[in-house]
């Protein structure tokens, strides 16, 4: 069954104990128990190390510089290609930065020379390779491959200095993120040149939660062949270039077999889709995730809890929407919300 309602959010009662009441069209709705979101706690991130191959992009499009240079720099937020989960998020986009990491927060202002995966801030961050790194004898690109529902975003270092005072290439590696499955992947190539061991404190390697402080991240202790993931003890003093094709992963929980999806599209008021709008899932307990419409208006959200009730609004700039109120049992994918003006 799907229960929907165009009524604005502050037309309902938010509910005080564990069986209320909330009008929807002259309709109660008895909440019998606490709204959940399936979201993944990056404790729950399953590590494994394999021997893979280093596989260069070949087509792929050139990250766009927008702040700093190629010693200490950032890069536009760049596409994904697909809706991707993070920590219980959805993501379209990607920010990276000359240093050897990338943010989720679109757009990221500032490159990190910090690597700090426990404190440091933009997060959440993915790190294959946290360091004060340069790229003036390479590239950051980017490439999305494959075919719904099992597509590719491949985020590449080509051919990077170890240590701002490097004299020649040391190292190039590439962050992968997977639709569906929703894992980040690091692999890695060694390049001639030296580790400048006189200027390079070490590097981080690991993932972020969007909070900070034990718990909220996992860090590599070595890079090696098989390293422990601690989200504990940072280890941000790597000065060990990773074998050539040695593969991380880390791997969210997969969602229940009762979960289900949420999809549909942003309209402006004479219908045409509208990109870059917020779209903002929130249960009874205030709990809350968050996407972005694409290019052509489609937005989704996946991994929820079938039989639940949920509130989605959106954001906008220039538009105003009603919210909606909806329980949902069955993948949804025709919900759309339409510019009131």
């Amino acid at each position: 069954m799907i229960n929907y309602s165009n009524r604005p959010i502050d037309a309902y009662i938010k509910p005080v104990i564990s069986c209320c009441f909330v009008a929807i069209f002259s309709i109660s709705i008895c909440f019998v128990s606490a709204l959940r979101i399936n979201a993944q706690a990056i404790t729950s991130y399953v590590f494994s190390a394999t021997s893979g191959t280093f596989t260069p992009l070949s087509g792929a499009t050139n990250a766009v510089l927008t702040n700093g240079d190629s010693d200490d720099g950032a890069y536009a937020g760049v596409p994904i290609g697909f809706n991707f989960i993070y920590n219980g998020n959805t993501y379209t986009q990607l920010s990276p930065q000359t240093n050897g990491s990338a943010s989720f927060i679109v757009p990221l202002n500032s490159w990190n020379l910090n690597n700090n995966l426990a404190t440091g801030l933009t997060r959440p961050i993915i790190a294959p390779l946290w360091e004060d790194l340069d790229m003036i004898d390479g590239s950051v690109s980017y490439q999305t491959t494959g075919a719904a529902p099992n597509r590719i975003f491949t985020l590449q270092w080509l051919r990077a200095r170890w240590s701002y005072q490097g004299l020649s290439p040391a190292i190039s590696f590439q962050a992968k993120l997977y639709e569906t499955t929703n894992r980040v992947q690091y692999v890695y190539r060694q390049e001639a040149g030296a580790i400048d061991s006189s200027t390079t404190f070490g590097a981080s390697i690991g993932i972020t939660g969007t909070t900070t402080g034990s718990g909220n991240f996992l860090s590599l202790n070595n890079a090696g062949t098989s390293p422990t993931a601690s989200s504990t003890t940072e280890t941000s003093t790597i000065v060990t270039k990773p074998a050539n094709g040695q593969t991380y992963n880390f791997t969210p929980p997969p969602p229940s077999a009762a979960s289900v999806s949420i999809s549909g599209k942003i309209l402006t008021s004479y219908g045409r889709g509208l990109s870059n709008a917020v779209v903002v899932l929130t249960d009874s307990e205030g709990n809350s995730i968050t996407t972005r419409s694409n290019p052509f208006g489609h937005y989704r959200f996946q991994e929820l809890e079938a039989g639940e009730t949920y509130i989605i609004s959106i954001n906008s700039k220039r538009f105003i929407f009603n919210s909606q109120v909806i329980q949902v049992n069955d993948n949804i994918s025709d919900l759309n919300f339409t510019a009131l003006r």
